[in-house]
């Protein structure tokens, strides 16, 4: 501990109620340094927030109606973001969102909390945007929201698979690939190491994330890539059209360093489906139902289930 830091807790402790003066004038000091580089309108209602800037919702004195896990790079698996996307769709969902495209670690940001994501499209309009929010308002009645069988693909470690789908289509995607003895081994000892992604867009750009093996088995939205608060509000509330150039055409797994792959089996196997967002749903015909939440014929964890002899 730095002998000024030392100072600073003896002299709080000899006296408090000045050590709290202070400390009062400093937060207040910071919550308006965080006001001012993240101002936001006027908001009514309950808000929360995708991705990570909890603070934001602090400095504004928002009234934060939080998913049950409130950090969306937390939310990688199917159980947890099921949760979370339940949340979205129930009585106590937020009135607001305030939605920003990105995510920690250099991570793909469209597997954190992909499941809670497809529920913003089915139930939030964006209404206004800034450089770095998107402002979603739940609607009055969901969307009709379905998932589509558009192909599968078995590829190798590092190889490219063709999305089946033309770049202006919404595509999700599940993914499976497995470890190796060697690498179930490691991952007792320590853990798995590390898969990367990369994407091939219809612009002719290429880009390279870090992967989540737990997000990829239980599915994202692989295209169109969402690169910003503008991207999200195209998304969610059209025109969809300008999107089109951020279309995902080619995605490959692939092991993040020399040697790693010897970790995991050389077979990606993955499932592409579109999402095909529909009119509202009237009153009068109750809730539409959701899409599955996970792939059929397989377990939370992606496995394939096992059957038991007669």
């Amino acid at each position: 501990v730095p002998p000024a830091e030392v100072g600073r807790q003896l002299a709080a402790w000899s006296r408090p109620a000045e050590a709290r003066r202070a400390s009062d004038v400093r937060a207040a000091a910071d919550l308006a340094a965080i006001r001012a580089r993240n101002p936001l309108p006027p908001l009514a209602g309950t808000v929360d927030l995708f991705q990570n800037r909890l603070s934001i919702l602090l400095a504004h004195d928002l009234a934060w109606s939080p998913r049950p896990v409130f950090q969306s790079y937390l939310a990688t698996g199917g159980a947890l973001s099921r949760w979370n996307a339940e949340h979205l769709a129930g009585p106590s969902a937020p009135g607001n969102v305030l939605f920003e495209a990105w995510s920690i670690d250099g991570r793909l940001p469209a597997l954190d909390d992909a499941l809670a994501g497809l529920e913003l499209l089915r139930r939030y309009d964006v209404v206004a945007v800034s450089e770095r929010f998107a402002l979603l308002r739940r609607r009055p009645a969901p969307r009709r929201l379905a998932l589509a069988p558009a192909g599968e693909a078995t590829v190798r470690l590092g190889e490219e698979a063709r999305v089946p789908l033309p770049a202006g289509r919404l595509v999700w995607v599940t993914v499976r690939v497995e470890p190796t003895l060697l690498g179930r081994l490691a991952s007792l000892v320590y853990k798995l190491p590390e898969l990367g992604v990369r994407l091939r867009l219809a612009d002719g750009r290429e880009t390279r994330w870090r992967y989540v093996r737990s997000a990829g088995e239980a599915g994202f939205l692989l295209s169109p890539s969402v690169e910003g608060a503008l991207d999200m509000a195209l998304l969610v509330s059209g025109p969809r059209e300008p999107l089109a150039s951020k279309g995902v055409t080619a995605i490959a797994i692939r092991p993040s360093r020399a040697g790693s792959s010897r970790a995991w089996r050389d077979r990606v196997e993955l499932r592409f489906r579109e999402v095909v967002v529909g009119p509202d749903v009237r009153d009068d015909e109750g809730e539409a139902p959701r899409p599955p939440l996970r792939e059929p014929g397989r377990t939370e964890t992606g496995e394939a289930p096992t059957s038991s002899s007669p």
